[in-house]
């Protein structure tokens, strides 16, 4: 129904009867937290969220283990939160952590591992690390397809393959632009001329002046000198050389 206050309202029931009955560091209040966090992340009230999913993790690591299965997913719907945030790197963290415990507690090919994937796969694709995307999509693809039971399945299915799709279409789509851009920077050195010693046939030079020339090539030491040795720079110290040679012989005539 939607009736987010009326829900944290029962919460809270519970939360002080559990406390009450079976202490404070009972696992059943740890789920009371659990359900709270879940409620304020629907709310969109995101630092609550998180405030009662640490609350819950903090009685069951301390209760139940590091490594107990809850501990995953509680991991799992606090990368969710930080997902809806828009914090894809801290939700990636928060999954892997997930993904860690329940590949080693439920085995490689559960369908928990599926959905971990899965959600690495789309956070990854936020971050535009399209490769690792596709990898972590691919694996979800390959558990989902040996579940047949798992109630998530079609929907995980469905789900990889438009974001699949969508990478495939990216990757193509930054191949042609490195094509368009190789073929732009070929025009360019036809046109400038560029010869192999480097420098530009417009008389662009980076020797000398401790900068590169105006279309960024040349690269230049810190000392000034130009990686390669200049020809433009050679000439002009032979013929500055013979210059000198015809003054001081005009010297020696008079």
């Amino acid at each position: 129904k939607g009736e987010y206050s009326k829900a944290l309202e029962y919460y809270e029931r519970c939360l002080e009867i559990t406390e009450r009955r079976l202490g404070r560091d009972h696992p059943e209040v740890a789920t009371t937290y659990h359900n709270m966090g879940a409620v304020y992340s629907r709310k969109g009230e995101y630092s609550k969220a998180l405030e009662y999913y640490e609350r819950c993790l903090e009685i069951t690591e301390r209760r139940l283990g590091r490594d107990h299965p809850s501990v995953a997913t509680t991991y799992n719907n606090m990368g969710g939160v930080y997902s809806r945030k828009g914090e894809y790197s801290k939700a990636l963290e928060y999954y892997e952590r997930c993904l860690e415990i329940t590949e080693r507690r439920l085995g490689r090919d559960h369908p928990e591992v599926a959905t971990t994937y899965h959600n690495m796969g789309w956070m990854l694709f936020q971050l535009r690390k399209f490769g690792d995307s596709g990898d972590c999509l691919l694996e979800a693809q390959r558990i989902c397809r040996q579940c047949d039971q798992y109630e998530h399945r079609e929907a995980i299915l469905l789900r990889c393959a438009k974001y699949l799709g969508e990478i495939d279409g990216m990757m193509r789509a930054n191949n042609a632009q490195g094509r368009m851009l190789r073929k732009l920077e070929s025009r360019r050195q036809q046109r400038y001329g560029v010869h192999r010693c480097g420098e530009v046939g417009d008389g662009f030079c980076a020797a000398g002046g401790g900068t590169a020339d105006p279309d960024g090539e040349g690269a230049v030491r810190s000392d000034g000198e130009s990686s390669g040795s200049c020809q433009t720079t050679k000439v002009a110290a032979k013929k500055k050389k013979a210059i000198s040679k015809k003054k001081k012989k005009k010297c020696k005539g008079r």
